[in-house]
């Protein structure tokens, strides 16, 4: 059996297991069909199997004993095969000969149903009652929802640099102020709906932003660049992405008459495609996703130089999801990897010599140095299901979405709209360039 000392997960309860691989064999090729008939075990349901597959060459012709254990974990929703080998020897810095030993980890990740999640707190409610036993609450940690007097006067700083823009970034007071929405399905659907083609749907962002008499019209555009099936990957080279901003460029930008350079403010709301591990784990997906969200500020603020703020926001409730593509407790632990990469931006300023950062997961989002726009929550929309959430009452229902249960309705989407549209119209941040009140061009008008 494995233990601790082995740098690996030790099974609980199960029997160990010994696989001998062959010339050729891959590890999988042993363990795949007992994986198989742990499947069948009461209430189990194996989603899809981690990546992993190591090809394990034996040593001198012989094959090589791969000692193990599989265990069902029902706590993280994951079936795991970890064990250990030998892989050889080789010459270390002082002539001896030491042996390899490697140590590997299979996982299969499980759906968690809704009930799963009944007893979950909304981040912004959760206090210090902890998740998962180790993390807090408090959108901006420690069991907080407010942020730090000086992260706000620095976003206060940024934001008095929001004027209007000609198309070469060049203050015009015929310019513009471009407010671009970056993200996926959902995203779009709460900007503009599910058929941009056709014109905004009436309860969408920017349909109620456009009959709204406080909304700066003079030079305020409101844009949506999300699409569906866009994760992190399409607005980030992390984990082999492709960034689509040439495809926003083009479908964009150019039809509205503005540029990239006129893009000074942002909703930004990444996700994952098909996670495949719960946090609990070093391999949790949440802390990738926290990786793809501040590569993708970084490509933004490469794509548009001139943006000085973006709000995050995580994923509404996936707790009635009927595929993988972003179930419960993924959509909830999105929260905690927003909330780590404003926490990184905000520790980052803090720090004598801009640029400088300590999480290599998170890398620079010093907005100090240039290198990411300053960010904030925008609003927290994750709310549990039925459970009317004590901030707002917010509940998600399943009318809320579509047949999948995970793609939001036009009913949902104007739900997300009207939190989006009251977040603007009180964020200290956003009124100066959003409200006709405290727009730019306005004070303009007003003294002459």
């Amino acid at each position: 059996m494995l233990s601790h000392e082995d740098g690996v997960i030790p099974p609980r309860g199960l029997p160990p297991v010994i696989a001998r691989l062959g010339r050729g064999q891959t590890l999988l090729d042993q363990i795949g069909p007992l994986l198989h008939d742990v499947s069948k075990s009461p209430g189990l349901k194996i989603r899809e199997l981690f990546p992993l597959q190591a090809e394990l060459p034996p040593e001198r012709g012989e094959p090589q004993a791969v000692e193990g254990g599989v265990e069902v974990d029902h706590q993280f929703g994951l079936v795991l095969f970890a064990g250990t080998m030998s892989a050889g020897t080789v010459f270390d810095g002082t002539g001896r000969m030491r042996p390899i030993i490697l140590t590997f980890l299979i996982a299969l990740a499980l759906p968690l149903h809704a009930d799963d999640f009944s007893t979950h707190w909304p981040i912004d409610q959760l206090g210090a009652g902890p998740y998962q036993g180790v993390l807090f609450g408090g959108l901006y940690g420690n069991g907080t929802n407010t942020m730090s007097a000086g992260h706000l006067a620095l976003g206060m700083e940024n934001a008095a640099r929001i004027q209007p823009l000609d198309e070469n970034g060049q203050p015009s007071p015929s310019g513009k102020i471009v407010f671009l929405a970056v993200g996926y399905g959902d995203t779009a659907r709460i900007m503009c709906g599910a058929d941009a083609q056709s014109g905004c749907e009436s309860g969408s962002l920017m349909a109620m932003a456009r009959s709204n008499p406080a909304i700066n019209h003079d030079s305020l555009v409101l844009l949506n660049a999300a699409r569906d099936g866009a994760d992190f990957r399409s607005w980030s080279y992390e984990s082999g992405g492709r960034p689509i901003y040439d495809s926003v460029r083009t479908s964009v930008l150019l039809p509205a008459g503005v540029t990239g350079k006129q893009v000074q403010a942002a909703w930004v709301q990444v996700v994952t495609n098909n996670p495949y591990v719960p946090l609990g784990t070093p391999l949790g997906d949440g802390f990738v996703l926290k990786g793809g969200i501040a590569a993708t500020l970084r490509e933004m603020k490469k794509a548009y130089p001139n943006l000085q703020v973006a709000y995050l926001s995580s994923r509404v409730y996936g707790g009635y999801a009927t595929t993988n593509w972003n179930p419960e407790p993924f959509a909830y632990e999105s929260g905690f990897s927003h909330r780590w990469v404003i926490e990184g931006q905000i520790f980052e300023e803090q720090t004598p010599i801009g640029g400088w950062f300590w999480d290599t997961r998170l890398g620079n989002v010093d907005d100090r140095v240039g290198i990411a726009p300053w960010i904030a929550w925008g609003p927290y929309l994750w709310a549990n299901g039925t459970t009317a959430r004590q901030s707002d009452g917010l509940r998600w229902l399943r009318e809320d979405f579509a047949i999948d249960g995970e793609t939001l309705s036009s009913k949902g989407a104007h739900k997300g709209a009207l939190l989006l549209l009251d977040f603007l119209l009180h964020e200290p941040t956003a009124r100066r360039w959003l409200t006709t009140t405290d727009s730019p061009t306005r004070r303009r008008s007003s003294r002459r």
